[in-house]
């Protein structure tokens, strides 16, 4: 496959979505930083402008870029951060404008941040280094991991983070770059939940418990329910089943868990309903909590957003669930233990 095709056949990843208009960051919010700045003191969220902000950081001699977005209002203390890691052949802009967090950060008061993973192009195209998948990352063993983690120091510096609150989601690619962060950087992940992308490295341990839910559609085309990924050869996944499975052993769950009834929707002028069902996994230690949220019906784009009707080779959209909400409402339960 030439580079040409294959970003094409990687942007089918990033999946499909209806656009929800939003303020883009102005040329004046963009800050360039070279090197780690300090900032006075403890940033206060009564004293950080809301709204959303392109930065630069330079990390192992590599320009990268993520946008932050801030909730109005003037909140005493520190907030929840949010990081969102947007689909294969997709870019922190995309999910930004897509995916309606900064709309429900602004109602739940959390901060929300939109890394830029990388390519031959700077706008589009880009992609996570998620161990086996996917593209010019993991091809030239990007340390993504390591980035996340020099742009959490950079939010704490400069943004009234409650370091104790931090979690990631991610879509696809960026669903399985969520999975490995969680995995590597447990000492900062309080809660992990992707999103049609799963990864497993058995050699990659945390070193806590990290709660975890993962959502993915059984009829996913893209990232097959076995993990095979269907785009090109953009690389490997790893099926929910056993992502799940490693989770809960990791965690030390409960072996048997909690199957919810299942939620319902039906596609305009379909007869087959889409369904979700949440299996639960508890009992597990320090608190956390395994959940697998089951669909069917639906393919491989970001569940909530858009009829329910076939986008291109990402299958048909849903709204049986809003993936946006699902994620929030599970990790904000959870805050990871200091010391």
């Amino acid at each position: 496959m030439t580079p040409t095709s294959r970003l094409a056949a990687l942007l089918l990843v990033a999946g499909a979505a209806t656009t929800i208009t939003i303020q883009q960051p102005s040329a004046r919010s963009y800050v360039r930083l070279t090197s780690p700045e300090r900032s006075r003191g403890k940033p206060d969220a009564t004293r950080v402008s809301p709204g959303s902000q392109k930065r630069t950081l330079s990390v192992g001699g590599t320009t990268r870029t993520y946008t932050v977005h801030v909730p109005p209002g003037r909140r005493a203390g520190s907030l929840p951060l949010v990081i969102a890691l947007h689909g294969g052949g997709g870019s922190g802009p995309h999910m930004q404008q897509n995916y309606g967090f900064d709309q429900l950060a602004d109602r739940e008061g959390f901060i929300v941040v939109y890394p830029d993973g990388s390519g031959r192009l700077r706008r589009a195209g880009l992609t996570w280094n998620a161990g086996t998948c996917c593209g010019y990352a993991a091809d030239n063993h990007v340390d993504d991991v390591g980035f996340l983690r020099a742009m959490v120091a950079d939010l704490l510096s400069h943004f009234p983070v409650d370091r104790s609150r931090i979690y990631v989601t991610g879509h696809s690619n960026g669903g399985m770059m969520a999975h490995r962060f969680a995995r590597e950087a447990s000492d900062l992940v309080a809660a992990a939940a992707p999103v049609a992308g799963a990864t497993l490295d058995l050699n990659a341990r945390p070193s806590r418990a990290v709660p975890v839910m993962h959502i993915h559609s059984v009829d996913d085309p893209r990232a097959a329910w076995d993990g095979s990924i269907h785009v090109g050869d953009a690389g490997r996944g790893a099926s929910p089943d056993a992502v799940i499975r490693w989770w809960v052993q990791e965690n030390g769950c409960g072996p048997t868990p909690t199957t919810g009834i299942p939620t319902t929707w039906t596609p305009p002028g379909e007869t087959t309903p889409h369904t979700a069902t949440r299996i639960t996994y508890s009992g597990c230690r320090d608190g956390a909590e395994v959940v697998l949220l089951k669909l069917t019906g639906t393919g491989h784009a970001w569940p909530g957003h858009g009829p329910g009707r076939r986008a291109g080779l990402t299958g048909p959209l849903t709204k049986v669930v809003n993936a946006t909400y699902e994620v929030w409402e599970f990790v904000k339960r959870f805050s990871r233990r200091q010391g």
